[in-house]
């Protein structure tokens, strides 16, 4: 084998290794984050009408914000109608105290991704479409 042919074999060999350990990572990661979303712990930021609350024991789950969460539903409820813009629905969600999960004013975009976002999560830990919420509410 020429150096050449040997320096390539070992950067070749080198690549598989690293992608084999990026799976093998993801993979356990993947588990993890799963495991904790089957106790209903919180794996990351929770989507507007929900927060992170800490229990006693130190465990983190997301639980519904008692005053975000109505004025989501509301939300819902509203833009089912078909009788607002989504300015219109801002200004009037905004007006009755809507705010982001930050606590900053809404703008129009964010609205909008979380009107037509596919998945919300649940306190529960489950998953809940968004659009089904949407044509329960229209009936």
């Amino acid at each position: 084998m020429s150096e050449l042919s040997e320096r390539e074999f070992v950067e070749a060999a080198y690549r598989e290794y690293r992608r084999l350990d990026y799976e093998a990572r993801g993979k356990k990661i993947r588990a993890a984050l799963a495991a904790r979303r089957t106790k209903g712990e919180a794996t990351g930021y929770p989507p507007v009408g929900y927060r992170i609350v800490r229990l006693p024991d130190g465990r983190k789950v997301v639980k519904e914000d008692p005053v975000m969460s109505p004025l989501v539903r509301e939300t819902f409820d509203l833009y089912a109608t078909g009788n607002y813009s989504l300015r219109e629905l801002l200004a009037v969600m905004t007006a009755k105290g809507l705010r982001s999960r930050t606590g900053r004013r809404m703008g129009v975009s964010a609205l909008w991704y979380v009107l037509k976002s596919e998945h919300c999560s649940s306190p529960r830990g489950t998953e809940v479409n968004a659009r089904s919420m949407i044509l329960e509410s229209a009936n």
